[in-house]
């Protein structure tokens, strides 16, 4: 793996540097100055962002943001030996803000997205905490889970309960308290494991476009013996198909 030290040049005036595999700059205008927002990547697959004032240069490694522009994975199949995938990528159009993702560790390796804003010093922040989920996996249920059912924008309305067998795709999460799920049909469903470990995946995504009643289940995580406790279980009691990845 070869790392590079990034900087950015204005004139004949450049900024500290830090170290990535690559990265991607973008000019910003905020109160009448100039920005340069730069997104590293690192080899684990984090992208950090970077925010440099023009008429300082000052880059401050310590100063950075976990958030990637936004890709939703509207199709990903295998066909034989070929891999067909179709992806939406944000584009970074508008000094008012952007759609930002992270990864997310919550009944698999997820990608989630929320809006993020950027205010007149060109400081980048997340609008509120409930991060929708674009990752395709989906989870079965195994027993009966105990549930708050909740709207679209995670009101809770009244108790409810997952029925076993429900197969369930992840919709909503604040990355640390609540995950948020749907029940889907199993046609929408490809299952790509086996005997031993289950593996299901959406081949529908407008499966997302939904704004109905999900069901909200606490998480909570063990981060020393690296276990998530689902309303207070652990997840695999309760859950299968889970996917994590590194």
């Amino acid at each position: 793996m070869f790392y590079l030290d990034i900087s950015v040049v204005s004139g004949n005036r450049e900024s500290g540097a830090v170290e990535g595999i690559d990265g991607t700059p973008y000019l910003l205008k905020k109160s009448g100055k100039y920005y340069i927002y730069l997104f590293k990547y690192e080899d684990d697959g984090i992208t950090l962002l970077y925010r440099i004032d023009l008429s300082t240069m000052e880059l401050k490694p310590e100063e950075n943001w976990n958030v990637d522009l936004s890709s939703r994975e509207y199709y990903f199949k295998n066909v034989g030996n070929i891999e067909y995938t179709h992806l939406l990528k944000e584009n970074f159009t508008d000094a008012k803000g952007f759609c930002g993702a992270e990864d997310n560790g919550f009944l698999s390796t997820n990608t989630v997205e929320i809006d993020w804003l950027i205010d007149a010093e060109a400081y980048p922040k997340p609008n509120g905490n409930r991060y929708k989920i674009t990752s395709n996996h989906v989870i079965q249920a195994i027993q009966d889970v105990p549930v708050q059912e909740v709207d679209a924008n995670g009101n809770v309305l009244k108790e409810g309960t997952i029925p076993a067998g429900s197969y369930l795709l992840l919709m909503y999460t604040d990355n640390a308290s609540y995950m948020d799920m749907r029940i889907i049909d199993e046609k929408y469903i490809d299952n790509e494991g086996n005997e031993d470990f289950s593996i299901f995946n959406l081949n529908d995504f407008s499966q997302f476009q939904y704004n109905g009643t999900c069901y909200r289940v606490a998480t909570a995580r063990d981060t020393q013996n690296w276990i998530l406790y689902i309303n207070g279980k652990d997840e695999n009691e309760l859950f299968r198909g889970m996917l994590y990845v590194g």
